[in-house]
């Protein structure tokens, strides 16, 4: 089955960047994508440290979950993926990151 546009012949509404949710008149859903950014996935983060095997709590992962919440937090600029790691995935990840490196946390967006 062929992807098909949802509502063909209509225009998609903007996409939307968490960096909308600042404005003062901003629409609920703005801000729900920044809060989602700076807050929500961070907490989520939290969790998954907490239920996280302890053979995986080791010191650099746990530096690199803190360092990954910081960089939601203060809208970091995206960086490339480092690891070698087949786990991480890099190779694969890396080209679609590419495009969003000069942006930050909240202003990235498909």
């Amino acid at each position: 089955m062929a992807w098909q546009r949802p509502m063909a012949g209509s225009d998609l509404p903007e996409p939307l960047r968490a960096t909308d949710g600042l404005r003062p008149e901003a629409a609920p859903e703005e801000i729900f994508t920044r809060d989602t950014i700076t807050k929500r996935m961070p907490k989520i983060l939290d969790s998954v440290l907490l239920k996280m095997p302890s053979d995986f709590k080791i010191p650099p992962v746990l530096e690199g979950v803190k360092r990954l919440q910081e960089e939601m937090r203060s809208d970091a600029q995206l960086k490339l993926l480092q690891s070698s790691s087949s786990r991480v995935g890099a190779d694969s990840w890396n080209p679609h990151l590419s495009e969003f490196i000069e942006r930050g946390y909240l202003e990235a967006q498909l």
